[in-house]
């Protein structure tokens, strides 16, 4: 009895010796690209610094540090200027243009909660002194282009487990679907200057 053997199937238009030997089955055509939501690895602002980026949605994990408060990370997408970022095996690279990467976020940079999809400039400025806090808050500046509307970003994954009930930045106050089980969690801070991430 024959043994069974996996078929390759070839779009219409794709040439059986285009098949790509590590993907069975699939032929991909000149000029496409993979599609991923992987980020390259994370912002690591230094003084001064300017990065040209695009934010395009939220989410919200657990602290590495303190497990029952939320870490925010923004996922953006790269401008022209490489932006150096930290893989998460601890290495720097620089970001290409229109690959993902992730900014923390930080109650410093509120601005960019109103900024979805749209290109922007974040430069952080110094340090403020925050009554009652240990550390400085880091501040941030938002540059968009004039005329800009403003969208909110989208909490788009919420995989909050121990700190589900913590508060999230004020400018998730608007429903999502992702609330719709736990319709009771906070989801705005009490205080404008609550940090939210590991990285403060």
């Amino acid at each position: 009895m024959a043994k069974n053997r996996a078929s390759t199937t070839v779009a219409e238009g794709f040439a059986p010796d285009e098949i790509d030997e590590t993907t069975p089955g699939f032929s991909i055509p000149e000029g496409f690209e993979e599609i991923t939501t992987d980020i390259v690895g994370t912002w690591e602002p230094t003084e001064h610094q300017v990065i040209e980026c695009t934010p395009l949605y939220v989410s919200a994990s657990d602290s590495t540090i303190e497990e029952t408060k939320p870490s925010v990370l923004i996922t953006c997408r790269a401008g022209r200027n490489p932006v150096k970022v930290v893989t998460k095996d601890g290495e720097e690279t620089d970001t290409t243009e229109g690959c993902l990467f992730g900014v923390w976020f930080r109650s410093g940079m509120r601005n960019i909660l109103e900024c979805a999809d749209a290109t922007v400039l974040v430069v952080r400025d110094g340090e403020v002194k925050i009554k009652n806090k240990p550390n400085d808050m880091i501040r941030f500046r938002v540059f968009a282009k004039k005329g800009t509307p403003k969208k909110t970003l989208e909490l788009r994954f919420d995989w909050r487990k121990q700190s589900k009930h913590a508060p999230l930045p004020a400018a998730f106050l608007l429903p999502r679907p992702e609330r719709v089980g736990n319709p009771g969690a906070p989801i705005a801070s009490e205080s404008e200057n609550e940090p939210f991430t590991d990285q403060f």
